[in-house]
């Protein structure tokens, strides 16, 4: 395999793993909404807790557009 052709190999295998990802949103206890991130296995990641659901689904909605730019 040329050096051009596992780029391209690394490439493919990034974007496929980033189109898996999802961004979700969940009740985290009286009035506090948890932002995950799941992986296509349903692996789990927490990033952060938000006061109010809009401001939750805002951020998810926004990296769920962002998926295909990640690194």
């Amino acid at each position: 395999m040329s050096p051009e052709e596992y780029a391209a190999a690394l490439e493919s295998e990034r974007v496929e793993r980033c189109a898996r990802i999802s961004y979700e949103v969940r009740a985290d206890g009286p009035g506090r909404w948890f932002l995950a991130r799941r992986n296509s296995a349903r692996q789990s990641w927490g990033l952060t807790t938000y006061a109010t659901r809009e401001a939750a689904d805002a951020v998810a909605a926004v990296l769920n557009g962002m998926k295909g730019h990640e690194a």
